[in-house]
């Protein structure tokens, strides 16, 4: 009998508490932020050459060690690798030829077009 008791007074508990911060919320004036667009939220501060690891052929800065060696292995010096099936973009990402069908071509089928993979064939 007593852990039903318990439970009693811990839903009663919780009821008052939720109460409590309901009435707590209303009673502090609101803050708006103006309204922001997408591309000023997502803009970040350049990296400068202390803060990152630095490409010594064109001079890119990645916070990141692993995207340094990916940027020196698929994209430094290399024309891109990816095609639009749909237009004559190219990009050196597939996620990049992703999200441009998505926006450029939207409801066609998302797939890329690798361009090594056609000349090795």
């Amino acid at each position: 009998m007593l852990p039903l008791l318990l439970s009693i007074d811990s839903a009663a508990y919780w009821n008052e508490y939720s109460l409590l911060q309901e009435t707590r919320a209303f009673q502090q004036p609101l803050v708006r932020r103006p309204p922001q667009r997408p591309q000023q939220q997502q803009q970040q501060l350049p990296l400068l050459p202390s803060q990152g690891h630095v490409c010594k052929d064109c001079g890119k800065i990645y916070k990141q060690r692993n995207a340094l060696w990916r940027h020196y292995k698929y994209e430094c010096g290399k024309s891109p690798r990816f095609q639009c099936p749909y237009c004559r973009y190219r990009t050196k990402q597939r996620s990049n030829m992703y999200s441009h069908i998505k926006h450029k071509h939207d409801g066609l089928k998302i797939y890329a077009i690798d361009l090594e993979a056609t000349n090795q064939a």
